[in-house]
């Protein structure tokens, strides 16, 4: 399996108080405070070419760990359904998080725009919540009795 971070490059969308939007540029992971976007969410995306090398027997999934499920998932504009989720421990700290699991296998383009969006809960200020992201990759493998 090969695995592909989608750790830089991050936009967070969001609107001043004066009704403008705004969009910010992240690393994930990201620990600052959020000023929320509008309608309420907090809004990020991210950008990214299509891996090379991928064949028509890849299988690719996207893995996002965040504090909470996000409201909303797409990619290229489709919206996405997680396949499973699991829950794990911050190293950090004693705070579960979750790992959601998607498979976008058939829907990668040359080009791709992931836009993940979250409805905060709670009432104290809010933070990025996710906290990785990143494309996993198997290929089948070609000789099964190699044992890879």
């Amino acid at each position: 399996m090969h695995r592909i971070r989608l750790s830089a490059a991050w936009l967070l969308e969001s609107s001043a108080e004066t009704g403008d939007s705004a969009r910010k540029r992240i690393h994930l992971p990201c620990a600052e405070p959020v000023e929320l976007s509008g309608d309420g969410n907090i809004t990020l995306v991210r950008q990214f070419h299509r891996p090379t090398g991928l064949s028509a027997q890849s299988t690719t999934h996207l893995v996002l760990e965040v504090d909470f499920a996000p409201v909303a998932a797409t990619l290229n504009d489709v919206a996405m359904s997680a396949l499973d989720s699991a829950e794990c421990s911050a190293d950090t700290d004693a705070k579960q998080r979750l790992l959601l699991r998607y498979d976008v296998s058939g829907g990668l383009d040359s080009f791709n725009a992931l836009t993940v969006k979250f409805q905060p809960q709670g009432g104290e200020q809010p933070m990025v919540p996710i906290h990785s992201a990143w494309l996993e990759i198997a290929e089948p493998d070609s000789d099964p009795q190699s044992g890879r």
